[in-house]
């Protein structure tokens, strides 16, 4: 796992310190950045089990925006204060977003609706960013990831070795 201050070198002039999902969330890393100055915005998934429960607990009592981006429409829901996650040594901010998106499928033109679901935990408060603002972040680490595996495969032909897990022996 790379260190608070090697990203911060890397992403000179970037206020978020990280958006990579495998760095998941791990209170290491969150104060490392705290300690640099940085901001860290990260998908919350299972390994923070408390957090992730008191904010579906929290979310399912209060009710979301509403927003849309092309043919999804969205329904976030952002709180700020959690203290679930104690070796945080801090309140966090969670926000999720319930995405829901039309597609035509090519093959029948059937018409079908896609949900998804996503939590991201960071430590920017919603004065410095807005729950949209948290939501565009948490995927535009997708697109970043999206781009750098396209362009690996694409122009430099490296698709193969990269999709097999460390653990298979390749080697270039």
């Amino acid at each position: 796992m790379p260190s608070a201050d090697t990203l911060g070198r890397v992403m000179t002039g970037i206020e978020i310190g990280d958006l990579r999902e495998i760095l998941y969330v791990q209170a290491e890393f969150f104060e490392q950045a705290i300690a640099a100055g940085k901001h860290v915005v990260a998908v919350l998934k299972d390994e923070r089990r408390d957090l992730l429960e008191d904010a579906r607990g929290l979310f399912s009592q209060i009710e979301p925006c509403h927003a849309s981006r092309g043919r999804t429409r969205r329904l976030p829901w952002d709180q700020e204060g959690f203290t679930s996650w104690p070796s945080l040594g801090r309140e966090a901010r969670v926000v999720r977003s319930l995405e829901i998106t039309r597609v035509k499928r090519h093959l029948d033109a059937r018409a079908e609706q896609l949900q998804s679901e996503w939590f991201w935990v960071t430590t920017l408060s919603a004065a410095e960013a807005s729950t949209l603002a948290i939501v565009e972040l948490g995927h535009e680490r997708w697109a970043i990831e999206n781009q750098g595996f396209n362009e690996l495969a694409s122009h430099w032909h490296a698709d193969h070795v990269f999709r097999h897990p460390s653990s298979g022996g390749s080697s270039l």
